[in-house]
């Protein structure tokens, strides 16, 4: 148990629910987007899909 009272399985669970939340998949090849500073938007490392 950490300072907070949180165990590590729940710390663990809101990391992994946090992650799920952010990652956003390609509609084409289901690839983790990432953020594209050019544009603003979501671009697809793997297919170039935006």
């Amino acid at each position: 148990m950490n300072k907070f009272g949180l165990t590590d399985e729940v710390l663990d669970s809101q990391i992994v629910e946090t992650k799920q939340e952010i990652d956003k998949k390609c509609e084409c090849c289901a690839g983790d987007m990432d953020f594209d500073p050019s544009t603003g938007g979501l671009l697809c490392p793997f297919c170039g899909h935006k």
